[in-house]
């Protein structure tokens, strides 16, 4: 392919001219390899992205048309589409509508994204802020990538230090409190069994949620959880695409039991956890059942938080938290049983096992060579057994 300019070499030194121009501008190099190079990054760095930032990030945070998550998958690597759905819902609630949004991407320094976050304050938690300018610092961030801007204007930004509740676990004599009768401090056997396998074995709501009746293995007493929701409408592989198959406890499958006698939908396709018509329970679902349930067992309490959102509309949520001031979650019972397991002496690669954690968390790890030769089918992951079934007795 022919060269957008051309070259002259007078002496030792290597000189360019561009179509457009009348004069040669010495490259200071002697190599010609090393002078082509060098004048192709001065090209590279005087194209400019004339879009706007609106524009450029249209694109963006849409699973079928995101640069960055299709770029992501094609490298084998995963993302998560509630992640992608609401770095969308930030950039249409918070940046498009802002004048920063009608800046080109050329144009856009540090200073205008560290004006936008001021501007955005007064809209939106810090919590929330932080995950916003995160959504813009991304956009910036895969541009600079492909080499659509000559610099990346959001990466010295951090983001705002706030006080954080400390995710609260719940001790043993709470787990017990709420899972030693049937239905108990649940309204029902259904809400009773989601949660009762979320707090047993460790699984993402997501997993529970997607658990159909051909992944559990009454005989052998095993769950293969190899599925999970990953929006409202899909199901796909769960976190980090690590499929697994745990053994599960007595006391978790007799409810699963009853459940299963109790139920008009138990084809191996069918959802163990529904409604009457077979459709899916949602995160809304989950969260209040779970929540009702813990006020009404005495182990937390409600704190309601008054705020306007992005369109200057009175909302209100409520945060919930135990006796010792911890902010409690549904996710808490996964903390809860991990911290447990260790607890009692459990080992830790196992229990990462049992979990499903990808090799990143901060647990003792294998080496490369040991990951390869180590299967953790659920007969090897029998000894976790005894220590769960005492955290709940």
């Amino acid at each position: 392919m022919k060269n957008p300019f051309q070259l002259w070499k007078r002496g030792n030194i290597w000189y360019y001219r561009l179509p457009e121009e009348k004069t040669f501008h010495s490259t200071g190099e002697t190599s010609k390899m090393r002078a082509v190079d060098l004048i192709y990054r001065k090209l590279q760095e005087g194209k400019k992205c004339e879009q706007t930032f609106k524009e450029y990030a249209e694109p963006f945070f849409i699973w079928e048309t995101c640069p960055r998550v299709q770029r992501r998958l094609n490298e084998g690597k995963s993302i998560g589409r509630t992640h992608v759905q609401k770095s969308r819902r930030w950039l249409e609630m918070y940046v498009f509508p802002d004048r920063f949004s009608t800046l080109k991407m050329h144009e856009i320094r540090r200073s205008h994204i560290l004006d936008l976050r001021e501007r955005l304050k007064k809209k939106a938690g810090i919590n929330t802020l932080n995950k916003i300018i995160s959504t813009v610092k991304t956009v910036h961030s895969e541009a600079y990538f492909r080499e659509d801007i000559d610099r990346d204007p959001g990466s010295r930004i951090g983001i705002i230090k706030h006080e954080k509740l400390e995710r609260g676990v719940l001790t043993k004599e709470e787990l017990s409190s709420l899972f030693s009768e049937i239905p108990g401090p649940w309204s029902d056997l259904l809400t009773y069994s989601v949660f009762n396998l979320a707090a047993k074995t460790g699984m993402r709501c997501g997993e529970v949620l997607a658990l159909m009746w051909i992944q559990v293995d009454f005989d052998r007493s095993i769950i293969n959880i190899d599925q999970a929701w990953k929006d409202t409408k899909t199901i796909g592989l769960p976190k980090s695409n690590k499929k697994r198959s745990i053994p599960v406890v007595n006391s978790l499958l007799e409810p699963l039991l009853n459940l299963h006698e109790a139920s008009i939908r138990i084809g191996k396709r069918d959802l163990v956890f529904c409604y009457d018509d077979g459709s899916r329970l949602g995160t809304t679902w989950w969260r209040k059942n779970f929540y009702k349930s813990l006020v009404r067992a005495g182990i937390a309490s409600r704190e309601a938080r008054h705020y306007r959102n992005a369109k200057g509309r009175k909302q209100i949520t409520y945060k919930y938290q135990n006796v010792r001031g911890e902010w409690i979650t549904p996710h808490s019972l996964r903390h809860s049983l991990n911290t447990h397991l260790l607890d009692c002496g459990c080992d830790p690669v196992k229990i990462r096992a049992y979990f499903g954690w990808s090799e990143n968390i901060l647990l003792p790890t294998l080496t490369t060579v040991q990951k390869g030769y180590t299967h953790w089918e659920p007969d090897r992951l029998k000894d976790i057994l005894p220590a769960i079934d005492g955290i709940f007795s």
